[in-house]
């Protein structure tokens, strides 16, 4: 048993030293894929472990060298890039100029300089078209004495707010409408008097829409003159039904909410102050 370090670290160089002798004995070849880096004689080991760690470098070495062979990527490849975000910049536009508030000549003045670039040439010409207005000639508005009547329409409100997708297999569609009238202004006689109406089984959010609306300085003398568009469509809806992306569904008006005036006005009763004013006597 070798007891002293002088011993330790002489039989050490010894072996190293056959090592490398029997090493450089053997001429390199070019099947030789193992390199051993040259190694001086004048190197001390202090500790044994400096041996442990000339053997790793070794192994080390060999390893990267029978990994340098680096494999080109195919042509194919396609490197990732993030894709573009879809903007709709017409209605971004349009919403620019309603919420500032920009008149339609500064607006117009805008689309014409934009028109010049071929980016913008898919934007209308005029601000009307943008923003979606028209002349008032364009709408069906029709005279109920005293005043007028616009019809907005009960099928469009359905479509516009009903969400097939989540009517689970429900093909019945139950509508809510209401009648009232309201004043405009405290300084005149000018009031509206519109038909509204919701959705009573969307699963979705109930959205109140319009069906039509009357605007005159008193109320409309007749009733039935008022309510004739209304009664009209939903005669043909609750007879025929509406279809919604190829599905038919049935149209059910349910409930008619009105207050008491508004009701002896649709019903042609007496007043709610009148003698014998109750619907049922």
């Amino acid at each position: 048993m070798i007891k002293s370090s002088r011993t330790k670290r002489r039989k050490i160089k010894e072996c190293l030293d056959m090592i490398i002798s029997s090493t450089e004995s053997y001429p390199p070849t070019s099947s030789c894929s193992n390199f051993v880096p040259p190694v001086s004689n004048s190197i001390s080991y202090e500790h044994p472990m400096d041996l442990m760690t000339f053997s790793s470098y070794n192994a080390t070495v060999n390893v990267e060298s029978e990994t340098t062979n680096y494999i080109d990527p195919p042509e194919n490849v396609i490197e990732h890039e993030p894709l573009p975000i879809e903007v709709d910049f017409k209605n971004d536009l349009a919403s620019w100029a309603v919420e500032n508030k920009v008149p339609l000549n500064a607006v117009n003045g805008l689309l014409s300089v934009l028109n010049k670039h071929d980016c913008f040439s898919e934007l209308p010409k005029d601000s009307r078209t943008l923003l979606g207005t028209f002349h008032k000639n364009n709408y069906p508005i029709r005279t109920v004495d005293p005043g007028i009547y616009y019809h907005f329409g009960i099928a469009k409100g359905i479509l516009k707010n009903y969400d097939v997708t989540s009517n689970n297999g429900n093909d019945l569609i139950q509508i809510a409408v209401g009648f009232d009238g309201l004043p405009l202004s405290r300084s005149s006689k000018s009031q509206f008097w519109p038909i509204l109406a919701y959705i009573r089984n969307s699963f979705t959010s109930k959205k109140v829409f319009p069906i039509g609306v009357y605007h005159g300085d008193a109320k409309p003398k007749e009733s039935d003159d008022f309510i004739l568009d209304f009664v009209n469509e939903a005669v043909d809806l609750s007879t025929n039904g509406l279809y919604i992306n190829d599905k038919h569904f049935k149209i059910i008006f349910d409930l008619f909410c009105c207050d008491v005036p508004a009701k002896s006005f649709i019903l042609k009763i007496k007043d709610h102050s009148g003698f014998s004013s109750c619907t049922r006597c």
